[in-house]
């Protein structure tokens, strides 16, 4: 009996790495029912699991506990199952998986994470994905050997596909992979030809003043109607005016939409260079950052429009792209741009690329606060004291920075005494435009739309909303016209605090 004791795991054991066949597609097992559960459900579940096994060269694979094996499916190696056993889970990161993932996980419809990173898969991303129907699914496909993938969704699942996957970066030497998540309209109908403007919105009041929304890295069927493009356009319009001042001053804006053909999809990631190749006035001049040659931009959206910019203008980049690291914001107010004989000065530009987690956010930041609204960083980082004079300018122009430490003082000083604006707890808190807290640099507030992306709020502070108000209305009402617009503090106040 003992010796048999010592046995019987032995025996286990070299079952568990039994191979599930590369040519049977069926449950050996006759579809028995994992965990709880059972049924046709249960048998086309484990079914899945087999095909992926098979596919992905299960029998290599460091851990496959378990897989094949009559066990219900909780118990297979990285797989978890929920009290009837349905598939909740798959982690299976950095097991040596290699191949091609099957399109298999509509049969998995419980599955809410799935977790394939640092492996050796290949092939292309399964469609199938896009469409898991738990809100709350997520998958991890870094470091791999992936094929560029674009999956092909409805509309009100573009932004749902992008947050769920992540996808950057894939293994070395991979640089030229791009995941996209298109919509399904792309290429169905009309296309909005190269160089072509489209007016989204028009001004109700006042001259009306630009901004001008852009795509880059976009293709020709990207650019239908209705399709990529023109969604991520609205999504841009719709958020740079979802934040006060702008909800209440959207009447005095004109909003253009530009179309630009892109030769290739994407943009230049890593060391994969893809600007020498598209049909497109843009260029990206880092790899893993992002930038954009600005008169070339500019005078890409003159040509559409066919007309120079008016000085000032605010363009917001839409960059076809899901990589995290895109965006960028800057108010250029040295230097000109010419087109045909004007010349344009004092462009702003705001580069966000659409990742849907942040995309809203990234047009109020860089697009709203630095572009058009001249705002500095209230975030804190790595610049000391020693690196005011390098900032010195940026710091004397900036309406939300200062190194003066009095409140009364500080530039802000008006809202830091106004009781009315003793909710908004503006005051002096030290750090901002990438400062160190010891620096000697103040911003208005502890957090704002201007704060570091991971503690963000939704709101500019009120040095930032007056700014905001003061632009758009000097714009919107200039010196020549019958009503200029006059700087006055108190009826800005009423128009913050909606007390007209």
């Amino acid at each position: 009996m003992g010796q048999a004791y010592k046995f019987i795991p032995f025996i286990l054991s070299a079952a568990l790495l039994v191979s599930c066949g590369k040519s049977g597609t069926e449950d050996p097992f006759g579809g028995s029912g994992s965990g709880s559960g059972s049924g046709s459900g249960m048998s086309e579940q484990r079914e899945a699991l087999i095909k992926i096994y098979n596919a992905a060269e299960g029998d290599g694979w460091y851990m496959n506990t378990n897989w094949c094996t009559d066990v219900p499916v909780g118990q297979w190696f990285g797989v978890t199952a929920d009290e009837n056993g349905n598939v909740t889970k798959l982690t299976l990161n950095k097991n040596n998986m290699t191949g091609v993932l099957p399109d298999v996980f509509d049969k998995l419809p419980k599955l809410v994470s799935l977790n394939v990173s640092d492996n050796n898969l290949s092939g292309k991303i399964p469609s199938s994905l896009a469409f898991m129907p738990e809100a709350s699914f997520a998958a991890n496909f870094t470091n791999n050997e992936f094929e560029t993938t674009t999956i092909k969704v409805p509309n009100d699942r573009i932004e749902r596909v992008g947050t769920a996957f992540r996808v950057y970066p894939q293994s070395k030497g991979n640089e030229g992979f791009r995941f996209f998540a298109d919509s399904e309209v792309d290429g169905t109908g009309e296309i909005h030809p190269h160089l072509s403007a489209v007016q989204y919105q028009t001004h109700t009041e006042g001259a009306g003043v630009d901004l001008i929304i852009v795509g880059e890295g976009y293709d020709a069927e990207e650019c239908t109607v209705g399709g990529s493009a023109d969604y991520w356009y609205k999504v841009a319009a719709e958020a740079f005016f979802d934040i006060e001042p702008y909800t209440k001053l959207r009447k005095y804006f004109d909003v253009w939409f530009i179309y630009v053909h892109s030769e290739d999809k994407g943009v230049t990631l890593y060391t994969n260079d893809v600007e020498d190749k598209r049909n497109t006035p843009f260029r990206y001049t880092s790899k893993d950052g992002c930038s954009i040659t600005t008169s070339l931009c500019g005078r890409a959206v003159m040509d559409a429009m066919g007309r120079p910019m008016k000085d000032s203008t605010t363009v917001q980049v839409c960059v076809n792209s899901t990589h995290n690291a895109l965006s960028g914001g800057k108010e250029l107010r040295a230097g000109s741009l010419t087109w045909n004989g004007y010349t344009v000065r004092g462009c702003g530009y705001g580069i966000c690329q659409q990742r849907p987690t942040a995309f809203r956010g990234l047009v109020k930041h860089e697009t709203g606060g630095h572009a058009f609204g001249g705002l500095n960083d209230e975030y804190t980082g790595s610049r000391t004291a020693d690196d005011i004079p390098t900032y010195q300018a940026a710091i004397t122009r900036s309406p939300n920075i200062d190194t003066q430490p009095n409140p009364g003082l500080v530039k802000w000083a008006r809202f830091i005494s106004d009781q009315r604006y003793a909710g908004e707890d503006i005051g002096v808190y030290p750090g901002g435009l990438q400062f160190t807290v010891t620096s000697g640099v103040y911003r208005p507030s502890k957090t704002s739309m201007m704060y570091a992306s991971g503690e963000r709020s939704n709101f500019y502070n009120a040095p930032g909303r007056w700014n905001i108000y003061h632009r758009v209305m000097r714009k919107a009402f200039p010196p020549d016209c019958a009503t200029p617009y006059v700087r006055d503090y108190e009826t800005f106040v009423k128009f913050d605090l909606n007390l007209e």
